[in-house]
């Protein structure tokens, strides 16, 4: 069973598109995913599944929009495409940290170059 998180954008911002995320997480673990955990009420969830990768956000969208009556732009990423994000967001807090913009030293292009490629 593979691990992801799925980013709902543009709920409970404003009072609209309410999702409490204890409804969330009953309503995924009802429909099958495992291991289902929210962070606060940003709509951020995590979750295991062996649903395709490429067809969890319809699911999981047409089980919002069925429930609460709305479908929210949903974002699948998968632990690979998470730990890419951490890496090279440590790569750029190191790269600033040391106080260096593009072109200063020799190794700024290095870092660059990882973070493009």
């Amino acid at each position: 069973m593979a691990q992801y998180i799925a980013l709902l954008r543009g709920i409970n911002v404003g009072g609209k598109k309410i999702i409490k995320m204890a409804d969330l997480r009953l309503l995924l673990s009802d429909a099958g995913f495992m291991a289902v955990k929210t962070y606060i009420q940003s709509g951020n969830v995590i979750f295991e599944t062996d649903i395709n990768k490429a067809e969890i956000g319809a699911v999981i969208g047409g089980l919002i929009e069925k429930s609460f009556g709305f479908l929210p732009r949903i974002f699948i990423l998968d632990l690979a495409a998470i730990s890419l994000i951490a890496f090279c967001s440590k790569l750029i807090r190191l790269y600033l940290t040391a106080g260096h913009t593009a072109g200063d030293t020799p190794a700024s292009s290095n870092y660059l170059q990882i973070l493009t490629n």
